[in-house]
């Protein structure tokens, strides 16, 4: 969970998230669980400082990689956009 902190906030993607409120609670461990297999693909925003359609959209580079596998960008973020200074909200 500590290398996807740039992009996720438990209590963030819990208050954004209101569908998962009553499913999965507010169990960090749990939401976490929940952005990586499903909230990831499905684009859902985890941190007020990552925006992942933002992210895809300015940098064209990496959506000619990447192509609509929206899990890629926020671990391409983690992994070295961050580093990069790129825009992603």
């Amino acid at each position: 969970m500590n290398m996807y902190q740039p992009v996720f906030d438990a209590n963030y993607y819990y208050m954004n998230n209101p569908d998962l409120q009553s499913v999965v609670g507010l169990d960090s461990q749990k939401l976490f669980e929940h952005f990586y297999t499903c909230g990831m693909a499905e684009g859902r925003r985890a941190s007020e400082n990552f925006d992942v359609s933002v992210y895809k959209a300015n940098n064209p580079d990496l959506a000619a990689v990447f192509g609509d596998d929206l899990k890629a960008y926020y671990t391409h973020y983690v992994q070295s956009g961050q580093l990069e200074n790129r825009v992603c909200k």
